[in-house]
């Protein structure tokens, strides 16, 4: 599902082709400029592009050596013979082939070759020791950070050799024998039609030291790569190099805006790979070498557990996602009125200006089916009321909303601050919060521990007030606190389940998710997310992308605001449709971002018309800025006018 188009999308032969029920597009149409494209947006159907990048780096840290092939060259497998000294798993249409002698993992789809992993990069990184108080972030090491430091002893080993143990008509066991005599052990089985699990767990004695756990695919020299979650720069990710987590960034945002990392990648030739771990994580996406793929994650403590991962193989590439689906979870649906147009105001002065909106909307005639309420609202961030000064009515309004063919959501986050009075003191009394924190990066306080069974249904009890009202959905901002930590140390968190930041990075957004997913109304409901994580998109019905810039900007291009100051821009309308496309090809096909943008704004009449006609094709309409600017109310800043 295309975020902008409700249709399939084929991705073929290095993405030559978009084909749509009405609307075909050639790769040329796809790769056009962006500011040419968008400045020129009359009409709403030239509204897609996808950049693609050139194919340009330096080696790897580590080094891979000289021992890859392109997979294009090698599509033809009928020629290697049945003995025992191979293994053969086949699932459908597609096939995994493990030759002892050639040291390769091959996957095909009809008798061709579409994604090789050599033995030889399968990789472990040691370390001298490893320290409880050091991250393992693998980031640093795959862009190559040149202020970076590794770990004391830090080194790849490589395998030696590979011995079959055992193998069935769906299953196989691989001994693995590293450098230095490290054994672990590779258990390969299909679960499913074209799906393929693959888990490596290194033996209790060999276990000592490993850090890192790397992965070097052999792909094609042509193909594109799509997934691995939200970004905001391009659609392929060939050339690029993506974190799984936030990481500080030169931007105006000041990180690297990861919101949604996901570890799925797909390539156009037909093979998907999801590695599954809540570790930190990045990929080289053919960066350092144009014909490989690499993914690395920090386990540090945790590497006794292993690594594992899912090879998924298909004709037309974005049949993967159902793969992907079936392993992780398929997404929810929102209820049909929450894909909009849904409107918001950044700040709402009052009842009455609520009221006045949903009165303008019908009198206008405009097709808006839905509308939140961002903060301030309540008393303070949560007490899970209205403020009496400002909403002296709240039930009577919302009875108007309703009235008028309305529904109603609400901002909110996991937090209670100071002004929460009683509600703030009963949650310390209890324990409600996690017993150790890190840096806290909002201005209210602490989360709430949602891995204390108490304090989620205490959550969930209070928020049941506004369920009772007639409140329909929420907008999810801020919990991206538990952020694993910087320049290789720690930003230390423990939780009540004994978890910690380490892989509560994910962890936590799917807990504060599921926890208003369950109290939504019964006939349907929505839940506006700023962050998911893989498997979250059961409980993550949309995202938006956070703060764009109220622009045409690129992101990371360098802008002048009317004051005459310098920023690296986030991004304004093309990072926007950027996002939603990787969006829709990892997991999360419901998207909406803020139309007009919300850094800078309020847009200015091009910009919001241009953004509007993007939006409105996007899988979920929402409008809204920064500036709490109404397209009714004319401005001489916005230039909105009775056109």
């Amino acid at each position: 599902m295309l975020h902008f188009i409700t249709s399939k999308v084929y991705l073929r032969d290095g993405f030559r082709k978009v084909e749509d029920r009405n609307l075909i597009f050639s790769a040329e149409d796809l790769v056009m400029n962006q500011r040419l494209l968008f400045l020129s947006l009359l009409l709403v159907v030239s509204m897609f592009c996808v950049a693609c990048s050139d194919n340009n780096g330096a080696s790897d840290s580590g080094g891979s050596g000289d021992v890859y092939q392109d997979v294009s060259e090698i599509t033809d497998i009928s020629d290697i013979g049945q003995d025992n000294e191979s293994v053969t798993i086949s699932s459908d249409n597609s096939q995994i082939r493990i030759v002892k002698s050639e040291k390769r993992i091959s996957l095909s789809y009809k008798d061709s070759r579409i994604l090789a992993l050599d033995f030889s990069g399968i990789r472990l990184g040691i370390v001298k020791s490893i320290d409880d108080e050091y991250n393992y972030d693998p980031w640093p090491i795959v862009s190559e950070d040149k202020n970076y430091t590794p770990p004391d002893g830090f080194k790849w080993i490589a395998v030696q050799d590979i011995k079959i143990v055992s193998s069935q008509k769906d299953s196989a066991e691989i001994e693995i024998t590293f450098e230095t005599n490290r054994l672990a052990t590779m258990k390969v089985d299909r679960v499913g039609e074209n799906e393929f699990k693959f888990e490596i767990i290194p033996n209790e004695k060999s276990v000592r030291n490993i850090a890192y756990y790397r992965l070097d695919a052999n792909v094609s020299s042509e193909e594109a790569f799509y997934g691995l979650g939200a970004y905001l720069d391009d659609v392929n990710h060939r050339g690029k190099r993506r974190a799984m987590q936030f990481e500080i960034d030169n931007s105006e945002s000041g990180y690297n805006e990861a919101h949604v990392p996901v570890p799925f990648i797909i390539g156009t030739n037909g093979w998907g790979m999801f590695i599954e771990s809540t570790h930190l994580g990045a990929f080289d996406v053919a960066s350092s070498k144009s014909d490989i793929v690499s993914a690395i994650f920090g386990t540090g403590v945790f590497s006794k557990d292993g690594i594992r991962f899912y090879l998924f193989a298909e004709e037309k590439p974005l049949d993967l996602m159902r793969h992907y689906y079936r392993v992780t979870s398929f997404p929810v649906l929102p209820a049909r009125w929450a894909i909009g147009p849904l409107l918001w105001r950044d700040e709402n002065k009052d009842q009455a200006e609520v009221e006045n909106d949903i009165d303008q909307m019908r009198i206008l005639d405009l097709a808006h089916t839905a509308i939140w309420i961002d903060r301030p609202y309540a008393t303070a961030v949560n007490t899970f009321d209205f403020k009496k000064e400002q909403f002296p009515e709240p039930e009577k309004m919302i009875q108007k909303i309703h009235s008028l063919g309305f529904r109603l959501g609400l901002w909110h986050t996991p937090y209670l601050e100071k002004d929460t009075g009683d509600l703030l003191t009963e949650a310390e009394n209890r324990g409600y919060f996690p017993p150790q924190t890190g840096i806290i990066l909002n201005r209210w306080g602490k989360p709430i521990d949602f891995t204390n069974p108490d304090a989620y249904k205490w959550w969930q009890e209070h928020l049941k007030n506004y369920k009772d009202m007639g409140i329909a959905g929420y907008k999810l901002d801020y919990a991206e606190d538990i952020v694993p930590g910087i320049s290789g140390a720690r930003n230390k968190w423990k939780f009540y389940d004994g978890s910690d930041e380490r892989t509560m990075h994910r962890g936590y957004t799917i807990l504060y998710h599921k926890v208003y997913s369950e109290i939504l109304p019964e006939d349907g409901g929505y839940l506006l997310c700023r962050t998911g994580k893989y498997g979250d998109q059961k409980y993550a019905y949309i995202i938006w992308p956070g703060d764009l810039d109220a622009n045409f900007a690129l992101h990371k291009e360098e802008v002048t605001d009317q004051n005459g100051n310098k920023f690296i821009a986030v991004g304004g309308l093309p990072a926007s449709m950027i996002y939603g496309l990787n969006l829709s090809v990892s997991g999360f096909p419901f998207y909406g971002s803020d139309t007009g943008g919300y850094r800078h704004s309020p847009p200015d009449k091009e910009l919001f018309t241009r953004w509007f006609e993007q939006t409105a094709l996007s899988s979920v309409m929402q409008i809204g800025n920064s500036a709490s600017t109404v397209a009714w109310e004319p401005d001489s800043k916005t230039g909105y006018d009775e056109e």
